[in-house]
């Protein structure tokens, strides 16, 4: 169906925008997130990431190393940053 093969383009180009932005310009592949406090509250990919956050893996190896999308992994981040629990340290 070509309705659903456009949808689905339309779908991937986004996410690959999405990715690009917060994995290039806002978290940065290189930079390491280090744990600050707890969350008071977290999806369960922003706890199973904040098992991964050791304070030696940069963005880059959490993108790898989760086994999650690499759109989810980022968002996560993302929202774990903005919540306080997590900075970013340059390498």
């Amino acid at each position: 169906d070509t309705t659903n093969a456009a949808l689905h383009e339309l779908r991937e180009s986004a996410e690959s925008a999405c990715f690009a932005q917060l994995f290039g310009r806002v978290l940065g592949p290189h930079r390491v997130p280090v744990v600050v406090r707890q969350p008071e509250s977290c999806t369960p990919e922003e706890s199973f990431l904040l098992t991964l956050v050791d304070g030696t893996n940069d963005v880059r190896a959490l993108v790898w190393l989760a086994p999650m999308r690499a759109l989810a992994v980022v968002r996560s981040l993302k929202s774990l940053l903005d919540s306080g629990a997590v900075v970013l340290r340059d390498e």
